[in-house]
Parts: structure tokens; C-alpha cells; sequence
């Protein structure tokens, strides 16, 4: 670099011509071009910042993970830009120990431009001057966010599958301890025929058809299961939700329904639509916690191609339309997207899952329909139900008409069952409506009987799950001895992969327990007459 200065030279003007070598300075300044137009290469966010916190540099990537610009935050704290109250404690954590030992890496949660929260990889690096002085903290973040979504995502799903393989075993041991009961009951019923004990039957067997798809209901949510749809009065489930608002919630809950006589009917699981409205209302009552009014509203909607642009997943048609109201608190608009979320959940740990109105979606969702939800914070909640109606209108007791009992006409049957109670109760039953019954508690027992019996047998009952040998292998031993014997298979618990051999050896007759004495007598009629059916 050549520089010239005007002077006097002996009192005459002159000129005085100074070199200066810059030839280092400029082969740095290239050498730090580089290392940025590298350092800009980089997917990683690079961080520099003074030892009071100002940034000095950030590459191209911060610029994109971020959404900062450097001339946004050069020179400036970075604090107030990437961390909030919550994760504070982090950021002086990891400082004082880069501060201390020269280096920290761990995961840290840092926050976007626009709000987004980013699970970060981090790694921090004293940097030292010349004479070894700290001088600055280098920071490579690697943005781990879809990472650990995905660990949790894999977390849960193998979490649901060990419920699944749980409600499998509780689901066998409940349907086996419902079957009898529910046996009994039409056993009874047949001797007790006043008034008082139909009512009392009526109460148990509704009971036990609970407790039952319960169960499966456990099964449903936690393997898919298919449920069983029927034509539905939705009056009928209100009036269920609003009887258990009345008899648990606190006294300083009303409940208001309003549900006209002209209101359609639907297709649907009682069970998975009384499990939503009843979590609506749990919800309601715990957004309500010094009291207030939960209001149940439905009514018959016709929509059009203009109802559509307000809810995406509505169809043309008819639908009933269901609006569950609170008093209470609202939901902050901030989070009204987020409910629907799979273990997204505002209450305490111990007092929410957050899957209540996630499952809720689902089934609205199988049953066509859909959900939606308005909420003003500080004034109320409103969640609206639609589902598809009916075409044809069902018996006013929402019922399907009354089946015809078939009776037997001392054919003689053998009941498999390892369960005692079960097999004595199904023993009983068959009796009682004309049939005879041999009973074998597994499946080397009912060879036996089989073998002795084999001229008089017009059919086996056993169960799929029993020790020593189980249904597929005494249905197999049946069929060599006789490749045309007729054979029901019951069970208490998922077995669909069981099923499918069961079906591949030509049999097609299954019934889930708890099965009531109508359902196992008109399998049977059905079976011996030539009609082969499924009931599950």
C-alpha cells in the first residue's frame, strides 16, 4: 500500500511517499472469508458471543433455524432471542460450566423467531486470546426436534402396545367372569317371570352388555379392533350422561339437555359415543371448578356445499348435530389447536393423559362425522358433535326388534371350556332350551368324549384359549375323526390371528365372550340347520 503526504522539503514543497506492507493483514482478512464462506456451508447453527452474552457472529444456518437475521441481533444480547423464563436456567447452567471447564455439551431448548420451540443438540467451546485469556464461547447447535418427536412417538407406541398386550389378558379373565353372569341370567329369567325379576334381569343383563364392551373397548383403542355399530337414538345416550352429571358431579353443577322428539337417528358404538360425551363432561365439570351449567343441545341439520368451506371433513347430507356447552373458564386461543393432540394435556400429570379428546376425534371421525370446538377464555367451552343420520327411523326404544329364541330338540352337543363356572353354565343353558349336553374341561378330555360320543354328536362348543390343548389343535383332532363335524369357537380376548387358521380349516362359527344365551342358541340352530354366522 502506497500512501502520499504534501511536505516541505529544505522550506520547498515536497512529496513524501510512505510503503506500508499489508500483505499479512490481507492474507488474514482472506483466511477469515474463507472460514465464513465455509462456516456458511455448514447445516449445524453457528454461534459466536462475547463473554457478556452479545453475539458476534451467527452463519448462515442460525439465520435459517432461527429466522434472525445477523444485522437483527449482531452486537446484542442474545438472551432475549432464544430463551425464555423456562429455559433460563439452562443457559446459565451450561455458561458457567463452559466458564469453568472450557466446554459443555448437552441438550438445550432454544426458541425461533416466530415462537417455535427447538430441541437442540449443543455444544460449547471457550475461546481463548493470545495470551490464553478467555475471549469468547463458540456454540454448534444441531437441531434434534424431529428426533426426539419421533423417540416419543416410538416411546408411545410401544407403550400402547404393552396396554394392548395387558387389556389381552385382562379382557380373557373379565369376559370369562361376565359369560356366566350373563348365562345365569337367561337361565333365571326362564324361571322367574314376575315383574319385579324381569326388571332386575333387565338391570343385569344391560350391566353386563356394559361391562362387556368395556372390554372391548380397551381392545379397540389399544389394537384397532373392529366394534360393533348399531342404529342409535341419541336421546337415549344423553339421558344416560345426564343422569351420571346429576348423581357424581358436584352439586354446584347444573345440567341442562334439550333434545327434541323429532331428532334423527344414527349408526354408531354406544359404547365409543357414551366414551366421548362422558369425557365432554368430565372436562366441562373440571373447567367449571366453582360451579356452573353444562348444557346438552341436538338437533337435525341438513348441510350443504356452504357447510363444507366451515368444516372440512362434513359431507353433504344428513346429520345429527350435538353440542355439549360449559360456563367455565374457556381455552386459551393460543392452545385451542392443540387439543385434539395426542397426549397434549393442560391438567396436572397425575390428572390427565391428554388422550381423552384425541380418542374422542377418532371415533367421531369412524362414525363419518366430526368435531369442532369454540371457546372464549373467561366465558365458556363449546364442543359440536356431528354425526351422519339415518335414513330410516328405528323403534322409539332405540332397540333392534326381538330375535326369535330357537329351541333344540335333544341333539346332543359338547361344551369345551377350561373355565368350570362357564362350563356349567352353558351346560345348563343348553338344557334348559331342549338340547343334551357333554361337557370336557380341555381338549384331550373332549377327544375322549368325542370318540365315545362321536354316532350321537351334532356339534362341538370349545374355547380357543385352554391349556394342555388349546381349541385350534382339538379342532384339528375333531376334523381327522370326522372331516364333517360341526364346531363353534368361543373366546375371551383378541385372537384374530387364531381365527384366520381356525377359518383356513373350514371353520367359519366364532362368538365373543360374554355371549348372551340368544346369541349361542341361534349360532347353534343356525350351524346344525345349514345358516353358518359370526357373531362378535
Amino acid at each position: 500500500e502506497i500512501s502520499a503526504v504534501l511536505s516541505e522539503f529544505h522550506g520547498k514543497p515536497a512529496i513524501e511517499v510512505i510503503v506500508v506492507d499489508i500483505t499479512e493483514r490481507k492474507t488474514k482478512d482472506e483466511k477469515l472469508r474463507e472460514q465464513a464462506n465455509l462456516l456458511d456451508q455448514a447445516h449445524d447453527s453457528i454461534i459466536v458471543r462475547d463473554l457478556d452474552d452479545a453475539v458476534l457472529y451467527i452463519n448462515k444456518a442460525t439465520e435459517e433455524m432461527y429466522g434472525w437475521s445477523f444485522d437483527e441481533v449482531k452486537g446484542k444480547d442474545i438472551k432475549p432471542f432464544v430463551y425464555d423464563e423456562k429455559t433460563m436456567g439452562q443457559f446459565l447452567s451450561a455458561k458457567a460450566i463452559t466458564v469453568e471447564k472450557g466446554e459443555w455439551i448437552g441438550e438445550i431448548i432454544h426458541r425461533t423467531k416466530s415462537g417455535k420451540e427447538l430441541t437442540l443438540n449443543s455444544r460449547w467451546a471457550l475461546m481463548r486470546d493470545d495470551k490464553g485469556m478467555p475471549r469468547s464461547i463458540l456454540v454448534i447447535n444441531t437441531d434434534i426436534t424431529e428426533n426426539k418427536m419421533m423417540e416419543k412417538q416410538v416411546l408411545r407406541m410401544q407403550r400402547m402396545e404393552s396396554i394392548g398386550m395387558l387389556a389381552g389378558g385382562i379382557a380373557h379373565d373379565l369376559n370369562n367372569v361376565l359369560g356366566p353372569v350373563l348365562l345365569s341370567i337367561e337361565v333365571l329369567s326362564k324361571k322367574l317371570t314376575d315383574k319385579q325379576s324381569e326388571m332386575i334381569f333387565n338391570a343385569l343383563r344391560s350391566s353386563v352388555k356394559r361391562g362387556a364392551e368395556i372390554v372391548k373397548q380397551v381392545l379397540t383403542f389399544s389394537r384397532g379392533l373392529k366394534s360393533d355399530i348399531l342404529p342409535i337414538k341419541v336421546k337415549h345416550l344423553t339421558n344416560e350422561i345426564e343422569s351420571i352429571v346429576r348423581e357424581t358431579f358436584p352439586r354446584s353443577i347444573r345440567v341442562d339437555s334439550d333434545i327434541p322428539k323429532t331428532l334423527w337417528s344414527i349408526m354408531g358404538n354406544p359404547t365409543q359415543l357414551h366414551q366421548v360425551l362422558l369425557n365432554l363432561v368430565v372436562n366441562a365439570r373440571d373447567a367449571m371448578p366453582d360451579g356452573g351449567v353444562i348444557t346438552m343441545r341436538a338437533d337435525n341439520v341438513v348441510y350443504d356445499k356452504l357447510d363444507m368451506h366451515s368444516h372440512p371433513d362434513c359431507r353433504l347430507g344428513k346429520y345429527v348435530v350435538l353440542e355439549i356447552k360449559d360456563t367455565g373458564m374457556g381455552i386459551p386461543k393460543d392452545i385451542t389447536e392443540k387439543i385434539f393432540d395426542p397426549f397434549f394435556t393442560t391438567k396436572e400429570q397425575e390428572k390427565g393423559t391428554g388422550l381423552g379428546l384425541s380418542t374422542a376425534r377418532s371415533i367421531i371421525k369412524s362414525h363419518g362425522g366430526f368435531i369442532a370446538v369454540q371457546s372464549v377464555e373467561g366465558a365458556g367451552t363449546t364442543f359440536t358433535i356431528a354425526i351422519p343420520a339415518l335414513e330410516q327411523e328405528i323403534t322409539a326404544d332405540g332397540n333392534l326388534p326381538p330375535k326369535n329364541i330357537h329351541h333344540g330338540n335333544g341333539e346332543l352337543v359338547l361344551v369345551v371350556d377350561d373355565e368350570l363356572s362357564i362350563l356349567q353354565i352353558t351346560q345348563e343353558t343348553l338344557e334348559a332350551f331342549g338340547y343334551t349336553v357333554i361337557t370336557a374341561r380341555d381338549g384331550t378330555e373332549a377327544i375322549a368324549q368325542y370318540v365315545q360320543h362321536q354316532h350321537l354328536c351334532t356339534a362341538v362348543i370349545t374355547d380357543i384359549m385352554m391349556p394342555v390343548m388349546d381349541g385350534i389343535a382339538t379342532a384339528r383332532a375333531l376334523l381327522k375323526i370326522e372331516p364333517k363335524v360341526k364346531i363353534i369357537v368361543t373366546s375371551g380376548m383378541d385372537v384374530q390371528r387364531q381365527i384366520i387358521e381356525l377359518k383356513m380349516l373350514g371353520i367359519e362359527s366364532f362368538l365373543d365372550k360374554p355371549f348372551s344365551a340368544e346369541q349361542l342358541l341361534a349360532m347353534l340352530y343356525d350351524l346344525l340347520h345349514g345358516d353358518v354366522k359370526t357373531a362378535s
